[in-house]
Parts: structure tokens; C-alpha cells; sequence
């Protein structure tokens, strides 16, 4: 085949349905001409109903629980829970309580109302998710 030319098609109705490319182009085999298509799931069901608490604490969009380490100004450890809705004082109430029995002392907190996330002072990432987890979210 000279330079310049369009590969032979394979015909229509036969099943492989692709460009043939020379050896050197694509390694001799066939080239799909679209992407197959993606299977479809059937949505997954709904778990237990959502514990009966004043504030809902909602998962991430790849299903994880929203609990994050965050280091700032090179030193300062910090555990970030975002996208918590409700009353957000009653769960940094309960919070500090757990924490405080695991640790020893009440861990100092922030909480932020308007972008609904909490942060505590030191790595609590897997206690915070342990429980959130135990609590039903």
C-alpha cells in the first residue's frame, strides 16, 4: 500500500468490524473504529435508613467515608471531616467526648458552619472513621 491511501475497510457484516492497519502502524492486528459500550449496573439498593441523629455526615461520591489528615504550615496534624449537615455542635460534642476518652484529653476542635466541616487537632483519621462507621453513616 503507497503512502497516501486509506486502509482497506473489512466489509460490513463481518465481525470484526475494524480497520485492518499495516504491521508497522498498529502491530498488524485490527483497529476498533468505536469504543465498545459500557455495561450498565443496576443501582445498588439502599442500606439501613440513616441513623436518627441531628446531623448526617455524607459520603464521598467514590462511597468513602469523609474523614481526611491534613498537614499545614509544614507541622501542624490535623483530622478534617467534611460534608456534614444538621446540627454540627451536637456531633463535635460527641466527638471531643469519644476523643477524649481514647486520648486521654478533650482534643481541641474547629468547626466550620458554612462549609460543614470539623477539624481536630493531632491524626484521629481512623478512630473518627471507626466510629462514624459504628454510628451507621
Amino acid at each position: 500500500m503507497e503512502e497516501g491511501q486509506n486502509p482497506p475497510k473489512s466489509s460490513p457484516g463481518s465481525p470484526g468490524r475494524g480497520v485492518i492497519c499495516p504491521r508497522r502502524c498498529w502491530g498488524g492486528g485490527k483497529r476498533p473504529l468505536r469504543a465498545p459500550f459500557p455495561k450498565l449496573f443496576p443501582p445498588l439498593p439502599l442500606a439501613d435508613p440513616p441513623p436518627a441523629l441531628p446531623y448526617f455526615v455524607r459520603r464521598s461520591r467514590m462511597h468513602n467515608v469523609p474523614v481526611y489528615r491534613d498537614l499545614t504550615h509544614g507541622n501542624r496534624k490535623m483530622t478534617v471531616i467534611r460534608k456534614i449537615e444538621g446540627d454540627i455542635w451536637a456531633l463535635e460534642g460527641e466527638l471531643k467526648a469519644f476523643l477524649g476518652r481514647r486520648a486521654g484529653r478533650e482534643p481541641l476542635t474547629q468547626v466550620n458552619e458554612l462549609t460543614g466541616t470539623l477539624r481536630i487537632k493531632g491524626y484521629f483519621d481512623g478512630e473518627v472513621k471507626a466510629w462514624l462507621l459504628e454510628k451507621g453513616f
